[in-house]
């Protein structure tokens, strides 16, 4: 499923959660916003979602970069644990199934 993202008004938000697939749980997240040595990152923070252990996302502008011949390096106080770039399992539509759990793998 391709998500879009666009600005909708206080109307067509509640239209829209009148029409919620009872299949799905709404969750949350907490985005901040850095610039740290020229790099713009986007952190999406998932600490509430039944089932899965506290996720963080990091979204930077990596086609840019790519553009530019640069390769991403992230701060050093940034510890990565596993790169879910494109992972299904991840994606917050999947993270909002009822029945969603995550499945460590070793």
């Amino acid at each position: 499923m391709q998500l879009k993202k666009r600005i909708i008004s206080a109307n067509e938000y509640i239209d829209l959660l009148t029409q919620k697939s009872p299949d799905h749980q709404q969750i949350k997240s907490w985005r901040v916003c850095v610039i740290d040595e020229g790099l713009y990152m986007i952190f999406d923070y998932f600490k509430s979602v039944p089932g899965q252990p506290i996720t963080l996302i990091i979204q930077v502008n990596s086609e840019e970069m790519k553009r530019r011949g640069e390769d991403v390096v992230l701060p050093a106080y940034i510890n990565t644990i596993k790169d879910i770039t494109d992972l299904q399992e991840f994606m917050p539509f999947t993270m909002a199934q009822n029945t969603y759990k995550y499945e460590a793998q070793p």
